[in-house]
């Protein structure tokens, strides 16, 4: 390019270039290095997000798994502690329940006890009561007494009736049934069924011994049916509907002399 015009375009031309060229090893040097810093970021950004995906280290994934083993095995135990009190408070109400019908059976073998001793206590005393009882067993003399009219000596109350069939019936009298409340209801068919029961007493030939019960099916009210219906004519014969005590007097002349 020696002996060239600067006027010359092969001259400028020539010039440019290297001008040019120097220009673009700048820009390519720079182009470089920021590529380089480019791509150093890039592998620092890659190492990180690798980092975050893959997790910890060895060491850490051993660790992570003992905490998870940890964790599993407090959960079996805590699950075997509910178990076991489940278990127990099972076992609890077992032997509270148990307990109670334990309870239970002792009272009603108490109650059974006490109803048996009061039942022989009454058998007993009634026993006692019929050996006391003086029998009325002829005929006339039923009948007689079965006619006598209220007041009148020997006169037959209900009290006394009930003593009286309750002695044919322990000594083998058919007629007299067990239960209080079929043996009629007032004085009036209790005296008749006596009248019948002393009857059948003296014509059999081979009476039945004393029974081995000495307890009648006894039903409330049964023992004293047919005493109000007595009181009650007493009180209106006395003019006094509300007493209720019977009065007794010695005589006919002392009963006559109050009325």
């Amino acid at each position: 390019m020696l002996g060239l015009s600067k006027l010359d375009p092969r001259y400028l031309y020539g010039k440019k270039s290297r001008t040019s060229k120097a220009e673009r090893q700048a820009k390519t040097a720079q182009a470089r290095a920021a590529k380089a810093s480019s791509t150093a970021t890039s592998v620092m950004e890659f190492s990180h997000t690798q980092k975050e995906n893959v997790g910890p280290t060895p060491s850490g994934s051993i660790s992570s798994a003992q905490d998870r083993l940890d964790a599993v095995t407090a959960r079996l135990e805590d699950q075997q502690r509910q178990r076991r009190k489940l278990q127990d408070s099972r076992r609890y109400f077992e032997m509270e329940n148990r307990r109670e019908i334990i309870r239970i059976r002792k009272v009603a073998a108490d109650g059974r006890a006490a109803r048996a001793d009061k039942t022989q206590q009454n058998k007993q005393a009634r026993a006692e009561k019929q050996a006391r009882v003086v029998p009325i067993l002829t005929v006339t003399e039923a009948t007689h007494f079965s006619s006598l009219a209220m007041r009148a000596e020997g006169y037959m109350t209900v009290p006394r009736i009930n003593e009286q069939l309750e002695w044919l019936y322990q000594h083998g009298v058919v007629c007299v049934p067990k239960e209080l409340s079929k043996r009629g209801k007032g004085r009036s068919e209790r005296l008749a069924l006596w009248v019948q029961g002393v009857t059948e007493y003296v014509n059999s030939d081979r009476p039945r011994g004393p029974e081995v019960d000495l307890e009648p099916e006894n039903e409330p009210g049964d023992e004293h049916d047919g005493e109000e219906e007595e009181i009650a004519i007493m009180n209106a014969l006395d003019g006094n509907d509300n007493e209720e005590e019977e009065v007794s007097y010695d005589s006919d002349a002392e009963f006559y002399a109050n009325e």
